[in-house]
């Protein structure tokens, strides 16, 4: 056990739900295009599943969980949209795809 484990695990799993909608491959999307899906869906579920645990018993809203759930979103919105940067640039300036410049 150590301090902050469980918002760690939220942002982790938050995370992972962006990722879900990230076009990897053989998706011409621009992230105008999936972005407000991506955080719309992750902020409407962390919402819900905050809300929900007003109705378990021991389990209650905790404004720090949502604010850990919005970090991970945030953090993977970015990080998707760095990888889509970097495909875009390979593309324009060194014509060629993504894995023939530095792997």
């Amino acid at each position: 056990n150590f301090p902050f484990a469980d918002k760690i695990v939220h942002a982790g799993m938050y995370f992972g739900l962006v990722l879900l909608f990230f076009p990897w491959r053989g998706c011409a999307w621009e992230p105008w295009e999936w972005l407000p899906l991506a955080i719309g869906t992750g902020l409407a579920f962390a919402l819900c599943d905050e809300f929900h645990q007003c109705f378990v018993a021991g389990r209650h809203w905790e404004w720090s969980d949502l604010a850990a759930d919005l970090a991970g979103i945030t953090a993977a919105t970015l990080s998707c949209s760095w990888r889509w940067l970097r495909l875009r640039v390979c593309r324009i300036f060194f014509k060629v795809e993504w894995g023939g410049v530095g792997g």
